[in-house]
């Protein structure tokens, strides 16, 4: 499916419901096999090497196609939980904080 026609299918929701900041923890499919399989007693039928590739670089598109329409974070999911988890909060709270200061300067 063209990744034109999905981002058209959605723009309405989108315009409505638009989040403030999209946040992206980008895994490599290797990366995430290993941790689904460490980390689960089975795998469900889609979550295959090929599947989590072709995923990673539909969103890569995505992201291209919306990158002057949506602010993104894109997050190394390839190391630990508590790195991500660390420099995910580090990018809220700088976010928030430009939030506020813009809210009290209007």
């Amino acid at each position: 499916m063209p990744m034109e026609w999905v981002i058209q299918a959605n723009s309405l929701s989108a315009g409505l419901l638009r989040p403030d900041l999209n946040i992206y923890i980008d895994i490599s499919p290797e990366v995430s096999m290993e941790r689904l399989i460490q980390n689960r007693e089975s795998t469900e039928m889609y979550e295959t090497l090929e599947n989590l590739n072709k995923v990673r670089i539909k969103y890569s598109e995505a992201f291209k196609l919306l990158k002057s329409e949506e602010k993104i974070f894109s997050v190394n999911g390839n190391r630990s939980p508590q790195i991500i988890a660390t420099d995910i909060w580090a990018k809220v709270s700088d976010f928030l904080e430009k939030k506020i200061i813009e809210k009290n300067h209007i």
